[in-house]
């Protein structure tokens, strides 16, 4: 019997501790209920990682900088506002949080994934990013960022003054542009706080010059003098849910411009090889700008682009193969070298000598070894 009790006292122990775990909120809502759109973010993560290597993938923990957490210094009237609207700011604000920047695109693109759900990455202001950017945890997008590869996050993608595209993807989306909201004045970081990280990445992270570092600073000193003399209301707080569907179609459509781009880049080589002389936008080896056109137009359009380069191809190699061709015709020399005057010059060949079967060869080292006007000469 004595030992019974510490037995029942451990029982009751793990299930209040299971009880109260099963019984906290939740720190996402959104992320909770769009279980099958969080699946394929997680079916591309895991996909992602596995191919680390092949696809030069960069995790986001061996290349970005501390930062505080930008969720840490709200009001509590907005934690309370976004606790209402089913995300816990107050718990997310306790997550370690890594900072990027940088002109990452051309040479400088880079894969980057967040694997840790409890990590927030950032994406500083004024940066540049051509790939894809995947997270398990949240993402904060500052503002005057120009993003063409896109972002996928199981959790919140908070964006801070930037437009919102069929590129990216959050559990849920909050749109700051739209927000407006008395609470959320101000920046979430000072400009001090950003060129700090900024300093900290280097120049081989960020390939930022000295001019567009000022352009940035000069950026980030209006925005915080904007932002803090403005007044909201409670009216607007844009939270938007991808549907599965939606994430599946943009991964079809970035799947379709690759290869599309790619294509592109195919037939303007050809035309360079044949000498077709095709030029203009249609015709050019930018496959980056060919497959960020592509993503903003229908696919009927990007296919009708690939079909006209198609046929002017065709229609090149018909006319660069054609015997018709002045190019193709045997370059004759104008005059024949015979010193010793052992040749007749001719213009022509009569018909009639084409049915002189006991010709069998008349040309002997170029020349015509065939007097073919009668005059007792050799013609060439």
């Amino acid at each position: 019997m004595k030992h019974i009790k510490p037995f029942l006292l451990i029982a009751l122990s793990l299930f209040t501790s299971i009880n109260t775990a099963y019984s906290q909120p939740s720190i996402n809502q959104y992320s909770d209920n769009a279980k099958e759109t969080a699946q394929i973010i997680e079916k591309k993560i895991t996909q992602y990682l596995a191919l680390k290597k092949r696809l030069a993938l960069v995790l986001a923990k061996d290349y970005a900088v501390p930062i505080r957490n930008p969720f840490s210094q709200l009001s509590e009237e907005t934690y309370q506002l976004f606790a209402k609207k089913g995300i816990d700011l107050k718990a997310m604000s306790k997550y370690k949080t890594l900072y990027i920047a940088g002109t990452l695109a051309g040479a400088f693109s880079l894969k980057i994934v967040n694997a840790d759900a409890k990590t927030i990455l950032v994406l500083g202001s004024g940066s540049i990013e051509h790939e894809i950017i995947l997270s398990r945890g949240p993402v904060v997008v500052l503002s005057e960022n120009v993003i063409s590869g896109g972002i996928y996050t199981k959790n919140l993608l908070w964006m801070d003054g930037n437009s919102i595209d069929d590129t990216v993807i959050g559990l849920p989306i909050v749109n700051i542009s739209r927000v407006t909201n008395k609470m959320l004045q101000g920046n979430l970081y000072t400009p001090e706080e950003q060129l700090q990280a900024i300093t900290e990445l280097g120049e081989d992270k960020t390939h930022f010059s000295s001019s567009e570092l000022k352009k940035i600073k000069a950026m980030l000193l209006k925005e915080a003098e904007k932002k803090v003399a403005q007044s909201y209301s409670n009216a607007g707080l844009s939270v938007i849910v991808p549907s599965a569907d939606k994430v599946i179609d943009i991964e079809r459509k970035q799947y379709h411009c690759r290869n599309y781009a790619k294509t592109a880049v195919e037939q303007n080589n050809e035309n360079i090889k044949m000498k077709c002389g095709f030029t203009g936008l249609r015709w050019n080896n930018d496959q980056e700008g060919q497959e960020k056109w592509c993503l903003g137009v229908l696919d009927i359009v990007s296919e009708r682009e690939s079909r006209i380069r198609a046929e002017k191809l065709t229609a090149c190699h018909i006319q660069a193969t054609s015997s018709d061709n002045p190019e193709n015709q045997l370059k004759l020399p104008p005059n024949c070298y015979d010193p010793k005057k052992e040749y007749t010059p001719v213009k022509s060949v009569y018909a009639a000598y084409h049915y002189q079967r006991s010709v069998t060869q008349v040309v002997k080292n170029g020349l015509i070894q065939y007097d073919y006007n009668k005059d007792g000469k050799k013609d060439y």
